[in-house]
């Protein structure tokens, strides 16, 4: 699912209005954190690629990398992490092929799941921000 390595990635830089200092890089960045029912403003700032493989726990199997992605919520400006999960990612990449996505702000609205599914669904609006 993933397209990139995170050292391909650009770098977004914060908005920060708490310091006297300018940033010129974020080094770390929180992840974004979905509510069920609530909607996300988020511009998403680079092209989603493989997060870091995480290291097994003893007798059991490494789980695979997540799909994340660069975002600033538009809302707040913080610098965030979004992890797409397989469903968000699908509706992500198909309204948006070759990371026509990167640059464009979106409502996003994670849903309960299904009856019968095991994944969430979710609603995904492209907005001006």
């Amino acid at each position: 699912m993933a397209k990139k390595k995170a050292a391909s990635r650009p770098a977004p830089v914060a908005t920060q209005t708490d310091s006297k200092y300018k940033i010129v890089k974020n080094v770390t960045m929180p992840s974004y954190k979905f509510v069920i029912g609530v909607p996300a403003y988020l511009k998403l700032t680079g092209p989603h690629f493989e997060g870091k493989t995480q290291k097994a726990k003893p007798g059991e199997a490494a789980m695979e990398p997540a799909t994340v992605a660069p975002a600033i919520n538009v809302e707040t400006g913080e610098c965030v992490q979004l992890i797409m999960g397989a469903a968000l990612l699908s509706i992500i990449d198909e309204g948006y092929p070759d990371d026509a996505y990167v640059g464009k702000a979106f409502r996003i609205v994670k849903h309960d799941k299904a009856p019968g599914k095991r994944y969430f669904t979710y609603s995904v609006d492209e907005i001006e921000a």
